[in-house]
């Protein structure tokens, strides 16, 4: 543990976990914790899986998926920007070549 990290208690499920944490990032490491908690609540409550560590799984599971398909859209979205400003820059640039090759 660094010496700028605190120990922080986090509650996850029904067991406490102590976490070595940098103190601004406390708040975001609290959310993520209630962020799980949150997750794990819902995967308990549909019933069709039981025992923590399978319950653990299969939202651990869920968060994986859900990051990667969000990841994959990211991508889509920046190689779409991506084209869009390449085109909007060829056209800049034929429109000054029309102006600069215009006689004055």
């Amino acid at each position: 543990m660094s010496a700028s990290n605190q120990l922080i208690t986090v509650r996850i499920m029904d067991g406490e976990y102590k976490v070595a944490c940098p103190p601004e990032e406390i708040d975001d490491l609290q959310r993520a914790a209630a962020f799980l908690n949150e997750r794990l609540g819902e995967v308990r409550a549909s019933g069709r899986i039981s025992g923590p560590e399978r319950i653990a799984v299969m939202a651990g599971l869920n968060l994986a998926y859900e990051l990667l398909k969000i990841s994959r859209e990211a991508n889509a979205e920046r190689e779409l920007t991506r084209t869009q400003a390449e085109r909007l820059l060829r056209l800049v640039d034929a429109s000054l070549s029309k102006i600069t090759e215009q006689p004055l």
